[in-house]
């Protein structure tokens, strides 16, 4: 049986109407929020053919993986990581440029000006030597470590010329700026290939590689940048196959901001390169401000970041009937700096006790923003290749004091002692979960739910969006009760420091901000006794404006006698401050619609 899962769109479907009068509710006005989690055990659900969690796209570090185990200084932390935690590795920042900036590597060709001289470069790279992986780290990664790499900025050499914007001239005040591209393109394309197949061993050359870092926003008023991404991917295809070229790397995924114009350079990136690249790419982060007393702000993580996908594919899939992978080389949350230092002021913890707890309100609001933006990822499988967590190991010889490192040297200053951050929490909450996945539903949008079985085991996921606590009740096919089962949450306690916890099996209760995880396991295996397929049929077109309170999308489905169920996904940007009202007809009837508790804190760009 398949699952088609109707229309992904985002201003509208079918029909939406803005209502000026009596305003939405929440599902429940009371203290505490129902939530009924449907749930299938026996039913597979693969999304776009894919079933199986694969542990590599959503729980790495951000690190390229090269001589981890050495750099871990410690066989047991290296155990700790790798087998216990079961992390993997995911973003490297380089590639060009330690070539261009020490060991001489890189020089101009006499014979072709503005190119660099690739036997030079080969006679180098041969003298040096390229770095082999350990027996420890072979047996442990066999197939490779799966990275994805992106270029610093002003990585290429001057010699292939400097191309700028008159925004970039003029924000860098007549100073050398680094957020410049590379003008000679083909020259810059041969640079990346050859490093690519001389610097790496097959072992740790990466698998995604996006050629600059975050561009400035003014590139994509241009075709420049597209051009030199569209080189430097045939280039590197003609002389690394397995290595995937995409871009542009960009800093946010806010497309929704100003009615959705913020999409444009995106779009227009995706046109110039005629969407041919590997894939496509942006980072992902919550900007947290003080919002009275709470950890309010720009939040992207979790709903908006849905219709972000699903803006995305629509409009590839529309205008160049593709479906494009997409690959997250950063994604968490920070900020809020402000109030994080007027509740450091309340603890009863003086010198560097007091400075880890403080650095643990950062990273309470990266794990926050982690597990909402995995579990969007964990539900677009057959695009989402990469999505890494911006998490180092340490930050030891460039900046001690680096908020987002899961080991930190004591006082800032005594590299021989290693100390832990609470970071660790994100990866240890989700070390054993694996499997394929498994129907599972919420019937409240303030609830993220995912399941997954893997032999005698059932996983189930769920993420609260809102501050407002949810009581669980399941709604499931299967036996309720396991041989053994464990409870384990995540969240902040009251002075918002973050908490992981196990406990028996009970009532469920969700609290605000909190994910829980439940596994049981039976005594027998959980059979596969039926499988669905979820699809997508796509409304026929994107960022529509509303006008007179209306405005109409269309959807063709077809196979629809084989539908097991439907979701209607609408993505709806507002302006700022403007009420929550909407009217929606869907084949000409009124779809009852739920607002959401976790809505108030998205309001920053009228999501």
């Amino acid at each position: 049986m398949f699952c088609k899962r109707t229309a992904q769109f985002f201003v509208l479907a079918f029909v939406i109407q803005f209502v000026p009068a009596a305003p939405a509710g929440h599902a429940e006005t009371s203290e505490h929020a129902q939530v009924v989690v449907h749930l299938e055990p026996t039913t597979t659900r693969a999304i776009g053919g894919v079933s199986e969690l694969d542990r590599k796209v959503y729980f790495a570090i951000s690190d390229s993986g090269r001589g981890f185990d050495r750099r871990c200084r410690d066989p047991e932390r290296y155990n700790h990581l790798v087998n216990e935690l079961r992390i993997s590795f995911g973003r490297e920042l380089g590639v060009v440029a330690p070539l261009v900036r020490y060991g001489n590597y890189v020089q101009e060709d006499a014979s072709r000006p503005g190119f660099v001289d690739l036997e030079h470069l080969k006679q180098k790279l041969a003298k040096r030597g390229i770095s082999q992986p350990s027996e420890v780290m072979r047996r442990d990664f066999p197939q490779g470590l799966d990275v994805a790499a992106h270029g610093k900025h002003g990585a290429f050499p001057e010699f292939m010329g400097r191309h700028t914007t008159p925004q970039v001239d003029k924000e860098s005040d007549g100073k050398h700026s680094d957020n410049v591209l590379p003008e000679n393109i083909d020259a810059a394309a041969e640079l990346s290939a050859a490093a690519l197949k001389y610097a790496y061993s097959d072992f740790d050359r990466p698998r995604y590689y996006e050629p600059m870092n975050e561009p400035h926003w003014s590139y994509f008023l241009e075709d420049h940048i597209a051009k030199w991404h569209l080189a430097t991917m045939e280039a590197v295809h003609r002389e690394v196959p397995g290595v995937q070229v995409g871009g542009p790397c960009l800093s946010v995924a806010y497309f929704y901001r100003n009615q959705y114009n913020s999409f444009k350079g995106l779009r227009r990136f995706i046109d110039d390169t005629q969407c041919r690249l590997d894939f496509y790419s942006f980072h992902v982060y919550d900007y947290y401000r003080n919002r009275d007393g709470k950890f309010g702000g720009r939040i992207t993580g979790g709903l908006p970041l849905e219709g972000m996908f699903d803006l995305v594919e629509n409009y590839t899939h529309n205008r160049w009937q593709r479906e494009v992978p997409i690959v997250v080389s950063e994604t968490g949350g920070y900020g809020a700096d402000d109030l994080i230092e007027q509740l450091t002021e309340s603890f009863p913890e003086k010198g560097w006790e007091r400075e880890m707890k403080k650095r643990s309100l950062h990273n309470a609001l990266q794990i926050r923003s982690s597990i909402a933006n995995t579990l969007v990822f964990m539900d677009h499988p057959h695009v989402v290749k990469k999505a890494v967590p911006f998490i180092l190991l340490e930050s030891m010889s460039w900046d001690p004091t680096y908020y987002a490192t899961l080991y930190t040297p004591y006082g800032y200053e005594d590299k021989s002692r290693w100390v832990a951050s609470t970071l660790h929490r994100f990866y240890e909450f989700f070390r054993d979960l694996e499997g394929r996945r498994v129907v599972c539903r919420a019937d409240d949008p303030d609830i993220q739910a995912r399941a997954f079985v893997h032999e005698n085991t059932l996983f189930l996921v769920m993420n609260n969006l809102s501050d407002v606590p949810h009581r669980v009740q399941f709604d499931m096919d299967f036996p309720v009760h396991p041989r053994q089962s464990v409870v384990r949450r995540i969240g902040q306690n009251a002075d918002f420091t973050p908490y992981l916890r196990e406990e028996g099996i009970g009532p469920i209760t969700i609290a605000g901000g909190e994910a829980v995880l439940i596994r049981a396991d039976y005594a027998a295996a959980i059979p596969e006794l039926r499988r669905v397929d979820e699809r997508a049929w796509y409304g026929d077109a994107v960022v529509v404006p509303v006008e007179d309170s209306r405005a109409k999308i269309n959807i063709a489905v077809d196979e629809r006698e084989s539908l097991a169920y439907a979701q209607l996904r609408i993505g709806l940007c507002r302006p700022q401050g403007a009420g929550h009202d909407v009217r929606v007809r869907f084949n000409g009837r009124v779809v009852p619609l739920v607002e959401e508790h976790c809505a108030e804190r998205l309001d920053d760009y009228g999501t």
